[in-house]
């Protein structure tokens, strides 16, 4: 059983009773009232340092811990709270008497089971809704980081209320509970590989839910209840590995599955033979090779998002400028999270209809279902005129971000960067996400088992179909052919010129078709989800070759041609985080993909991959991530002017929107600048960016708002006649805007530093 662990010597409670301040008389039996009026700015430090030295001093004193102290509050109502709930709910408090908030009943913060979401959304609810347009950034922040301190005081009693992990109290619970006692030994006998998994996590939920009520049947807290109402602190996975069953593991490299399943936990025996524990430290080895592969990508992925939306900002002028924008985006909310995610955005119920600040909490369900018209900085007619996000497009996050009385604030389009790209690469530095199988079957369509058979990840022709070879071919329709990479063609290696062709898969098709020669029958090949077929470097060479013969788009190549050909490579994924990491990368940086959807089609997309892949990101920070990739349908450096009735755009890929980006200095920073330099559209690249600023011959200027030095002056500084010819690119370039030269490559003597 376990008890509380006695380390601190009973106090005299008369060694100074000033102390307690107000509730001294708790100390002498007595009954404490207090009154929520009473705490204020000035009083605060009094009602809790009194109440921490209570606590400290009577930790041990069960007619302490357990008497009720009386509070009154500022709408009237009475509750009754225990010197250890008022604690935290004084700790909480100190947002309001900030704000000089009456103290009610609804801000009362106590349970035995507040999870951190919890009190964020107290601190949301209670402080930053209510205060965001009222206080500066920098008191908000001063205020929470002063609050969030005081939790540090829980620390002195750590040791006294800490509970220690031990298998004592599960035997006792298995005693007194044969479903929890099921639950630790779950059958497993007959579950097919697939399944063994999720009947595992079933067992394993139940456990838990068993864990949580054991309270009633063994007389006290089992040790492990509080970390799974906290949900801190014990890892759901983790746990059904060590008392539930281990389950199916992924392979060397994470793509296929080891067919010995553990069905055994690490306390029922899981180890207990060499199968089983090689299993289990195979995986341990996977993880990190899986890991060290999907972070580079999403490293990769972060500093594109970074380089592309460096230059959004709000626009600082007015919190209540309305750029007037007539379009909005059309999503529909599928579950809570998604409402959630829409929070504090202007949206309508009708594009006619009345503008309102959504409320998650208020709205509710309400929503689920329901299209939604929001405003959003991809349609904000203000920062397509290079003005910067308005306040009614980005919503009211807008004033947490950046304080407008001293045009102060972080640069939002990092923040969306960092926002999204963060949340993946913390996923998927993860290892023990990485460890469970999730075994899915690519579902061919009829016929394709009678031509092909699948090598692990290879597609190659039919070993069955070696006698009729010469009576079937395989056509593929080049117009359909995908690139992984648009801006990377020229990676291409023909597979007679180099051995390693094979390994690069840029070019990849969803379906291509089987004729039968002497009928001319056709047999439709894809997948159900019409899964990318990467083609290898030998059909990717004939396919070139044949494209050069004639006009016709359809390439037909005879199986005989190709019989001892690996055709094409398909991608296994079992880890379902990197998953969301290629979707998003599909639907912010794939032509094909984008091209088939309308721009309201790929908002909802990124929303529902945001909900899906749990990185609960606020949908304005994936919304000004695309608006850097709409552009003008008649001049691709120039944004749509979305306050006409109908504006003509394009979407383009995060590759070509940093390609044709309208600074020359954030395309030079992208890559292949020896095509920038041949690209005549590289010669009318003339807006602003941070990164000039890395490219000036005199940066102080800029930063100083000070005008260049015109030619003259140049000339008249280094002693020349006025009006010489100084075209000499060895001393001059072009850069500023206004027409005039930046001066000569040696510093001007007398130039501010």
């Amino acid at each position: 059983m376990a008890v509380p662990i006695h380390l601190i010597e009973p106090i005299d409670f008369m060694i100074n009773h000033d102390m307690y301040g107000p509730y001294d008389p708790m100390t002498r039996g007595d009954e404490v009232t207090i009154c929520t009026n009473d705490i204020t700015a000035e009083t605060y430090e009094y009602f809790y340092d009194s109440l921490v030295n209570l606590l400290r001093d009577g930790i041990e004193r069960e007619d302490i811990n357990r008497r009720f102290i009386h509070v009154i509050y500022a709408d009237g109502v009475m509750l009754d709270l225990v010197p250890t709930n008022l604690h935290i709910t004084l700790i909480m408090w100190y947002l309001l008497v900030a704000t000089k908030t009456p103290i009610c009943a609804r801000h009362t913060f106590w349970r035995d089971d507040y999870t951190q979401d919890e009190i964020k959304d107290y601190i949301d609810d209670f402080f930053i809704e209510p205060n965001r347009r009222v206080y500066s950034n920098r008191f908000i922040n001063n205020t929470i980081a002063d609050m969030q301190y005081r939790f540090h005081d829980i620390d002195d009693f750590a040791l006294y209320m800490g509970n220690t992990v031990n298998l004592e109290d599960s035997a006792e619970l298995m005693l007194l509970d044969p479903e929890y006692a099921e639950c630790l030994y779950p059958d497993l006998e007959g579950v097919g590989l697939q399944d063994i998994n999720d009947v595992g996590n079933r067992y394993s939920a139940k456990s838990i839910q068993r864990i949580k009520q054991a309270e009633r049947l063994l007389g006290y807290p089992h040790c492990l209840a509080p970390a799974f109402r906290s949900k801190q602190g014990v890892n759901t996975k983790q746990y059904k590995e060590t008392a539930v069953s281990m389950g199916v593991k992924p392979g060397h490299n994470g793509q296929d599955i080891m067919t010995f399943p553990v069905k055994n936990s690490f306390i029922n025996g899981g180890m207990a033979d060499a199968g089983s524990y090689f299993v289990d430290s195979a995986s341990g080895r996977n993880a990190q090779i899986i890991k060290f592969n999907n972070v580079g990508s999403s490293g990769f992925f972060a500093r594109l998002l970074g380089l592309n939306n460096m230059d959004s900002r709000l626009y600082d002028d007015s919190p209540v400028y309305d750029c007037g924008s007539r379009h909005y985006i059309r999503v529909v909310p599928k579950d809570i999270r998604s409402v959630r995610m829409l929070n504090n955005r202007y949206y309508r119920l009708h594009p006619n209809g009345v503008e309102r600040l959504l409320n998650w909490k208020e709205v509710g369900n309400d929503l689920i279902g329901v299209p939604v018209y929001l405003r959003s900085p991809i349609t904000c007619a203000c920062a397509a005129r290079g003005h910067g996000v308005c306040a009614k497009c980005y919503g009211d996050l807008a004033y947490t971000l950046f304080d407008y009385n001293t045009k102060i604030g972080p640069n939002i389009g990092r923040i969306a960067s960092e926002m999204v790209s963060s949340k993946l690469t913390q996923k998927l530095l993860s290892a023990k996400h990485l460890l469970e199988a999730q075994i899915r079957k690519l579902i061919w369509s009829e016929h394709f088992d009678s031509f092909f058979e699948v090598e692990f990840n290879i597609i190659k022709i039919a070993a069955e179909l070696e006698s009729s070879l010469n009576d079937y071919s395989i056509m593929i329709d080049t117009e359909s052919i995908g690139m992984e990479n648009e801006e990377d063609d020229d990676l291409f290696v023909d597979a007679e010129d180099d051995d390693n062709a094979a390994l690069l898969f840029n070019e990849y098709i969803t379906a291509f078709d089987v004729v039968k020669n002497s009928t001319g029958e056709i047999f439709h090949i894809t997948t159900a989800d019409e899964n990318k077929l990467y083609l290898t470097g030998e059909i990717n060479s004939i396919i070139r070759r044949r494209i050069g013969n004639g006009l016709d788009p359809v390439v037909t190549i005879k199986m005989s041609e190709i019989k001892d050909n690996p055709l094409f490579v398909v991608s296994i994924d079992n880890d379902e985080l990197s998953k969301t990491l290629k979707r998003l990368e599909d639907l912010l940086n794939n032509n094909s993909t984008m091209r088939n959807l309308s721009l309201d089609e790929l908002v909802q997309n990124l929303l529902d991959t945001n909900v899906k892949g749990g990185l609960n990101v606020s949908s304005v920070h994936i919304e000004l991530i695309l608006m850097n990739q709409i552009r003008s349908a008649t001049d691709i450096l120039e944004k749509p002017n979305w306050n006409s009735d109908h504006p003509e755009y394009q979407i383009l890929s995060l590759n070509g929107a940093l390609t044709n980006n309208p600074s020359i200095t954030i395309s030079f920073q992208y890559q292949k600048i020896y095509k920038m330099l041949s690209n005549p559209l590289t010669y009318q690249k003339t807006a602003p960016s941070f990164m000039d600023l890395f490219s000036m011959e005199y940066p102080q200027y800029a930063i100083r708002g000070m005008e260049l030095p015109t030619r003259d002056e140049i000339a008249v500084h280094k002693g020349w006649e006025p009006g010489a010819n100084l075209q000499d690119p060895m001393y001059w370039f072009e850069s500023d805007p206004n027409g005039a030269t930046v001066g000569p490559t040696e510093e001007i003597e007398d130039s501010p530093q």
